[in-house]
């Protein structure tokens, strides 16, 4: 990373290798054709400085287990179609990385790609950070290209389908018309409030299907286990969040805030039900345009795009989990080889592999070895005095492969 971008969640995540992250922040500040107010540029820099004041617990879980890195900001010098042009290979470096070859290291990881227990090839998820919406395009080629065909849904105060606006069909305002017509995906919209009369007949004859904002405050009250999308619609998705589809309200650091949008309990409903059933492929959260001085709409994006990790990791497939979350005290990074916890994620909870140190020396008191106090360690010596252990005391757990390095240093079973 740059010196001056922080990663996502930098102040509780440390540095993790690419390979060993189920998510992909791209930052992408491009910003050539916003129509009303200007900042979008300043957008993902907002966001990523915001969610270093998030916590790691979301209520649900801890989607920071599955590994959160953050690429390099895409160069958005030169035209529109170079900008997407560096967008894609971003997108398809992140969804490459997962069968990346991994060299054996102290963590005792095997050389090879990335699997679940049952042998599938893992997929990253790429995360963009706008921008304007047009960087959404540069993400879909990417993802048609390694995916095949999908459906994207669109959370956006406009509809975004015009052929061309402002003398250019790579605008933020006709982003979802080349979606549509040039790669041919599906559609669904949430939240469009304010479209030209082009775009409205361009939706009618097409039969674009969406939720208008009451038809959305109808269904974030329906059952979460329920999708509410067409039955035909694709089984893999891709999320785009136009931060105006929020209320202005909650969300006035955008370049054209319309009022009577989504608010927050409504949003992740309504993203929870849209996954039900499918794979999500990958997200974008654009269009904040950070106001000086003004720091809750840029922590709300922050926020809006942890929660939707969260949501997503249900369905995207199973991921290992990655030990960079740092500990609790002290500040240190995680390490699986040290006295600390390997963790996983399963069902969007985060569950830990290993034991605490303090069951280690009672599974070693059993077995009859004796122990004595040091200033900040515990030293272990077997009942023959022929071995010892020494344990630096943290309130943190063992991890799996410590573990197996204490069984051959004790000849005790601990695990």
């Amino acid at each position: 990373m740059d010196a001056d971008t922080p990663r996502f969640l930098e102040s509780e995540l440390a540095p993790a290798p690419a390979h060993a992250c189920r998510f992909h922040v791209i930052p992408v500040p491009y910003e050539a054709t916003t129509s009303y107010g200007r900042g979008t540029a300043r957008g993902p820099q907002a966001v990523l400085a915001a969610s270093n004041q998030l916590e790691t617990w979301n209520g649900r879980g801890i989607p920071a287990a599955a590994g959160i890195y953050t690429q390099p900001a895409v160069e958005v010098r030169g035209g529109p179609e170079d900008v997407l042009a560096r967008i894609e290979t971003a997108v398809l470096r992140a969804l490459d990385s997962a069968s990346a070859e991994i060299a054996s290291g102290p963590s005792g990881i095997e050389s090879g790609p990335r699997k679940d227990a049952s042998g599938t090839a893992l997929q990253v998820v790429p995360v963009l950070l706008g921008g304007e919406h047009t960087v959404t395009l540069g993400a879909l080629r990417a993802l048609q290209k390694r995916c095949g065909p999908f459906g994207i849904i669109q959370f956006d105060a406009h509809a975004d389908l015009r052929e061309s606006y402002e003398g250019t069909p790579y605008s933020h305002a006709c982003v979802m018309r080349r979606a549509v017509d040039d790669l041919n995906l599906s559609l669904f919209q949430i939240g469009v409030r304010s479209l030209s009369r082009e775009e409205r007949d361009f939706r009618r004859n097409r039969r674009i299907p969406g939720l208008d904002v009451s038809g959305a405050e109808d269904e974030a009250r329906g059952n979460p286990g329920s999708s509410f999308l067409p039955s035909g619609f694709p089984d893999k998705i891709y999320i785009t969040f136009d931060v105006d589809a929020l209320d202005a309200s909650l969300m006035p650091a955008t370049g054209t805030p319309e009022p009577g949008g989504l608010f927050w309990r409504q949003v992740l409903a309504l993203v929870e039900r849209a996954l039900v059933g499918r794979v999500c492929l990958g997200f974008d959260v654009v269009e904040l345009a950070p106001i000086p001085g003004m720091h809750a709409p840029e922590y709300t994006a922050a926020r809006l795009v942890y929660e939707i990790m969260g949501l997503t990791l249900p369905h995207a497939g199973p991921w290992p989990g990655a030990a960079y979350l740092l500990a609790t005290s002290g500040r240190k990074p995680l390490d699986i080889t040290r006295n600390f916890a390997s963790y996983t994620v399963q069902d969007s909870q985060v569950r830990r592999i290993g034991v605490t140190v303090k069951e280690l020396i009672n599974k070693l008191k059993d077995a009859g070895w004796t122990f004595r106090e040091g200033g900040n360690h515990t030293v272990g010596i077997s009942p023959d005095g022929a071995r010892k252990t020494v344990f630096n005391r943290r309130p943190q757990d063992v991890g799996p492969e410590t573990l197996r390095s204490l069984e051959r240093q004790t000849g005790v079973k601990l695990s």
